[in-house]
């Protein structure tokens, strides 16, 4: 009953009204949203509040602290590459975008 009430004609558009105001403002939690079909699209569609993408200095100070406490979500990078640490010296993260 509830799910119907979020997705009502008045309720909805108020939803995601406030939504797109923390998308475009909030400073601690990662919002994400929508699916695109280009690269293009997405940037397009961002808020013009923050910059694009993290490579800026202050997405660098969002992920600090993690460099010196391990963190539950941690665990399953860590679990698998227990498994494979005496066949791997390297480990080398690239992503294509």
């Amino acid at each position: 009953m509830i799910e119907t009430l979020k997705q009502m004609p008045i309720i909805l558009p108020l939803r995601k009204a406030k939504f797109e105001k923390q998308f475009a403002t909030h400073k601690i939690a990662h919002y994400f949203r929508g699916v695109f079909n280009t690269f293009e699209d997405a940037c397009n569609s961002a808020p013009r509040t923050k910059p694009l993408g993290y490579d800026n200095a202050d997405s660098a100070k969002m992920y600090k602290e993690r460099l010196d406490k391990i963190y539950s979500t941690d665990y399953p990078v860590l679990f698998w590459m227990e498994k494979i640490k005496k066949d791997v010296s390297r480990v080398f993260d690239f992503e294509v975008i």
